[in-house]
């Protein structure tokens, strides 16, 4: 068997959903895996245990612009030089692959049902694709490349496998035929509890992943009395070392990195910016949830999330429309709801099957 090729983004998000998939992957197939990443990171790469072959291709800076047009000129050179039996690509399109000439192997994108042609959003890549669709087909040109006219191009694929739950997928159910719902996939750090809140139950989990920012303690206090919760637990980058606080008859409690799937279990509600990954984990878990989104896409999985009827979303200023107790009750049924339609699904390991499959052929 030959090689394949799984190309990474920088984000936590991305590397680790198909950190998952490459561990369920190397059960089914004997082709030898090897991830392409960027030369840098947007997490710690010592809290991934399990080991592949890899190869970073430069980036020129530290924090490169989007689209990382270095990053795609290497990528050219590597395919150039080595063969591999198909390509896996779980990043942002637009910032890593836009301007690179893909050779015509067989090409699978994981991604999100959000984010492509078949749901018809306007995301925050399409917005971006507006402010540098000139830059990109410049780039492109210069390769005797064709334009790119959509964003959606970007996402199209010989496959495209989503790793979003059911129950998020029932809300889109005109899916092109080579598109195929796997199930929700996410990473999550599996470390220890810590002590300080090892006795805590009903809490306010506020989970912000890389890509949220601090809400004020009000809102804090909003989402826990809608909830009926106790304690808040936050966890958040930006965090580490930041002390306990006091906010009215409640403590906050600050972490740079907790085991989520620990710790929402014992949750009795999730405060979230609306990443996919800690929406659909709470969504797997039952737990209603608030959304206070960063950008477009969270505002999305927002709306999503009400949809189900299992949260609430703030607006662009963190601001909640009108909900009691009563309605608190309401989500927390339609998150239970959608956490009993996911208790089957293994995202993970179906896209790896397919994955597996596909490269077969």
């Amino acid at each position: 068997m030959g090689d394949l090729a799984l190309i990474a983004g920088p984000a936590l998000g991305h590397f680790g959903r198909l950190y998952e998939v490459a561990i369920r992957l190397r059960e089914l197939t004997d082709h030898r895996i090897v991830f392409i990443r960027p030369d840098f990171d947007r997490f710690d790469p010592a809290v991934f245990t399990e080991r592949f072959d890899t190869i970073r291709l430069p980036t020129k800076r530290e924090k490169p612009c989007l689209p990382c047009l270095p990053f795609g000129d290497a990528l050219e050179e590597l395919f150039a030089d080595r063969r591999f039996d198909a390509i896996v690509q779980d990043c942002n399109p637009l910032g890593w692959l836009a301007t690179a000439r893909l050779p015509d192997w067989t090409r699978i994108n994981v991604t999100n049902v959000f984010l492509t042609r078949a749901a018809g959003l306007y995301t925050q890549q399409a917005r971006s694709f507006e402010r540098q669709v000139d830059h990109i087909n410049a780039a492109r040109a210069a390769k005797d490349m064709p334009p790119v006219r959509d964003v959606h191009e970007l996402y199209e694929a010989d496959a495209v496998l989503y790793a979003d739950p059911g129950p998020i997928l029932s809300l889109f159910p005109d899916l092109p035929e080579h598109h195929h719902g796997c199930g929700g996939c996410w990473w999550t750090y599996e470390g220890d509890v810590p002590g300080e809140i090892a006795g805590l139950d009903n809490f306010l989990l506020c989970s912000l992943g890389s890509t949220g920012r601090m809400p004020e303690v009000e809102l804090f206090e909003t989402v826990a009395d809608l909830f009926d919760c106790g304690d808040i637990v936050c966890v958040h980058t930006e965090t580490e070392g930041k002390r306990p606080v006091t906010a009215g008859s409640r403590r906050i409690h600050y972490f740079d990195r907790l085991p989520l799937a620990a710790v929402m279990a014992k949750a009795g509600a999730v405060l979230s910016q609306g990443g996919a990954g800690s929406t659909y984990q709470a969504l797997a878990a039952g737990k209603p949830m608030a959304i206070k989104p960063t950008h477009i896409n969270h505002a999305i999985l927002g709306d999503m999330v009400e949809r189900l009827g299992a949260g609430i979303a703030a607006d662009s200023r963190g601001r909640l429309p009108y909900a009691d107790r009563d309605m608190g009750e309401e989500f927390r049924h339609g998150a239970q709801a959608a956490a009993a339609a996911m208790s089957d699904e293994d995202g993970a390991s179906e896209i790896a099957r397919r994955i597996a499959e596909i490269a077969a052929v």
